[in-house]
């Protein structure tokens, strides 16, 4: 592999959006050239990298998915305590 100075990255990348978006992008997002994918890069363990900077992604739960998880969580526990209390009186009674 080669390595350059990066003053030699910067001058090979000079050109590395190019200039254009596709109408339901925001205004200030471009594309990238065919030059400016050498912004990009993988470690061994396939995290993204742009210019040298990890690119962190969060994976959370929206405020409506995480509602919908404490539910579906209360539930079966209620269903569980219902399910044993059941169980216990049954046997209890024979």
């Amino acid at each position: 592999m080669r390595t350059i100075s990066e003053a030699e990255f910067r001058a090979e990348l000079k050109h590395g959006r190019t200039g254009t978006h596709p109408e339901h992008w925001p205004a200030d997002v471009q594309t990238i050239s065919m030059e400016g994918l050498s912004y990009l890069g993988l470690d061994s363990k396939g995290n993204l990298y742009l210019d040298g900077h990890r690119v962190h992604t969060e994976r959370r739960l929206a405020t409506q998915e995480r509602i919908i998880a404490w539910l579906v969580a209360a539930s079966t526990v209620i269903g569980s305590v219902a399910t044993a209390y059941e169980a216990f009186f049954k046997a209890a009674s024979h």
